[in-house]
């Protein structure tokens, strides 16, 4: 085999070794057959995690519930806005067009510096009151996130050197036992040569009997030594292996669960990142300042608002309040498809994550449950630790 060749076999083994997992990082992994399970702090240590994983998932969706049914009761809405008769829905975009009339004239200012969009100004308009708190948990998520991949990377890494690190030991081990049968075949040999020096030809041997007895002694002992050394490394290894499933699990579903709130919060702000809604947060403040400054027709506006409000108070709405920034939508329909679409596409976002957690649920019980079916002499245990579990 050449140098080269050499060369290309280790490279191989290299990229396969410390490949890159970040496309498994959501997928969370179950498997109590490398646990041991007759150890009680082990089998303790992992059903607890087991159940720690189920509350930081029941806690995940009781907090994604809130935010779907509010979504939910945006959607309601807009199918109450089409269920009006044609009269009533004529006479609601009237006054509308009455909101929509006195804004755009109160923002229609000489020399005015445009700072952003009309899209930018309403999509931050219609959630003003959670634009900041939208800030900091993008500011939040991200920086999380970033400390979450570096977690991962760190227990990819630690797992690559485990397992590179038990073939050391496991070749080393089968070139000991190799090293063995070869000490033992020569000491035979050398055995069988001292015997006919000794006998055969009446040679003196007894000094070479000595010396080979106490080299083949010295190997095999330094044999069994090294071998023992290394089955208690490779047992260390191997549980140092479990305990980063165990926490590899643990931080995927962070992982899974801080993509999905993050995705969520850049379609429901429609930014890339939290650079980009600050800057936009920023533009916005200063352009309600002057628009405020210039607005000649605040009263007659205010007016009519409180006219739409008592309009949409008639209608069966979940959310009114929210519809008195949303009058384009209201006389649209073309932009009214286009909200529904976002909450749509919210909605979905926020039930994809809820059923993940659901199912990360749902899994982290089976695999409780499989292990007191599995051990019945630790049902008991097993009973009381989810009853603590469950007062928490």
């Amino acid at each position: 085999m050449s140098v080269r060749r050499i060369q290309n076999f280790f490279e191989e083994k290299r990229k396969e070794w410390y490949s890159d997992d970040t496309d498994l990082w959501d997928e969370v992994v179950y498997d109590h057959e490398d646990v041991a399970i007759h150890n009680k702090e082990e089998r303790r240590k992992y059903v607890k995690e087991c159940l720690g994983q189920m509350r930081d998932a029941s806690d995940t969706i009781d907090e994604l519930m809130g935010e779907y049914s509010t979504v939910t009761g945006y959607l309601a809405d807009i199918e109450e806005f089409e269920r009006l008769p044609d009269s009533e829905l004529k006479h609601l975009r009237e006054v509308c067009r009455g909101v929509d009339n006195l804004t755009e004239e109160q923002e229609d200012y000489e020399n005015r510096e445009c700072r952003m969009s009309d899209d930018e100004y309403y999509n931050i308009k219609a959630r003003e009151d959670e634009v900041e708190e939208g800030i900091n948990k993008i500011d939040e998520a991200e920086n999380h996130r970033v400390l979450i991949k570096k977690d991962l990377k760190r227990l990819d890494n630690e797992k690559s050197a485990y397992r590179y690190r038990q073939r050391e030991l496991m070749n080393e081990q089968a070139n000991l036992k190799g090293m063995v049968y070869i000490v033992l075949g020569a000491l035979g040999v050398c055995f069988a040569i001292l015997f006919f020096l000794q006998f055969g030809l009446k040679f003196d041997a007894k000094i070479g009997f000595l010396v080979a007895a106490i080299a083949g002694a010295a190997a095999l002992v330094f044999a069994f030594v090294r071998y023992n050394n290394g089955s208690r490394e490779l047992s260390g290894i191997n549980r140092g292996l479990n305990r980063l499933i165990q926490l590899k699990n643990t931080v995927k579903i962070r992982y899974v669960n801080n993509t999905a709130l993050l995705d969520y919060l850049y379609v429901k702000y429609k930014v890339k990142d939290s650079k980009q809604l600050r800057a936009m947060w920023d533009r916005y403040k200063e352009e309600k300042e002057e628009r405020l400054r210039y607005n000649r027709t605040k009263a007659e506006l205010d007016g009519t608002k409180k006219n739409l409000a008592r309009e949409l108070s008639k209608y069966n709405l979940k959310y009114p309040e929210r519809w008195l920034n949303q009058t384009k939508a209201i006389i649209d329909s073309r932009e009214m498809v286009e909200v529904r679409h976002e909450l749509i596409s919210r909605r979905h976002a926020l039930r994809k994550q809820i059923d993940y957690n659901k199912e990360i649920a749902a899994n982290a019980k089976d695999e409780v449950m499989d292990i007191a079916r599995n051990y019945p002499e630790y049902a008991s245990e097993i009973k009381e630790l989810i009853e603590g579990y469950e007062k928490i």
